[in-house]
């Protein structure tokens, strides 16, 4: 398995592309990566199987509007409405307007028993963790010992909850499900460098 990761530790949102042979995925579509995404799938002669969203903030749904891919687009039930509504997926509170254009696009939700069977990636387990937004969520490849954190949580922090959709009531349950993953994991956040959750589970004050 190869990763590759788009704008790591930027000022933009990361997105990282899973490849397996010739098969890849996508983990957020960040305003900025999609231009260098698509033409590095078709120099790689890559099949994009899915995109998996770890929530619906415009800056990692912006890139799906240059990327118009094919393939399903997986987002929680909860955060759906943020791809067309500006408020909720917080543009307007940087004073523009975004809305996804979704005609054409084949956007499904995750399972409600929180697990995916992507061939040949394995099984992916999909961990809600309310209070970025609603329908935030960490993206867990078990055979890859892989973990991808969105907002939810940053190396030496967190994400914010103060934006429409926020909750602070619900931080605590949150990263609660993170502490019971194996420390080895190496975890990708939504921005800024990647780091590895135990080191996190000693150092970040939220995970202590």
């Amino acid at each position: 398995m190869e990763l590759k990761a788009f704008n790591p530790g930027g000022e933009s949102s990361n997105s990282y592309l899973l490849i397996e042979g010739r098969q890849a995925v996508l983990v957020d579509a960040g305003s900025e990566n999609p231009p260098q995404v698509g033409p590095f799938v078709a120099s790689r002669g890559l099949e994009l199987l899915a995109i998996f969203l770890t929530h619906g903030h415009f800056d990692h749904i912006e890139g799906l509007e240059s990327l118009a891919p094919s393939c399903p687009i997986y987002v929680s039930k909860l955060d759906e409405g943020c791809l067309t509504s500006p408020r909720l997926n917080g543009s307007r509170s940087f004073g523009f307007s975004f809305r996804l254009d979704v005609e054409g696009l084949e956007i499904k939700e995750y399972p409600s028993d929180g697990e995916l069977s992507l061939p040949p990636f394995g099984r992916l387990e999909v961990i809600e963790t309310p209070f970025h937004t609603e329908g935030s969520v960490c993206l867990y490849f078990p055979r890859q010992n892989l973990l991808f954190t969105g907002d939810t949580l940053f190396v030496g922090g967190i994400g914010r909850y103060d934006l429409p959709g926020g909750d602070g009531s619900k931080v605590e349950t949150s990263l609660a499900k993170l502490k019971e993953l194996p420390g080895s994991l190496r975890f990708y956040p939504g921005h800024g460098p990647s780091g590895r959750l135990g080191e996190e589970k000693r150092s970040n004050p939220y995970l202590r």
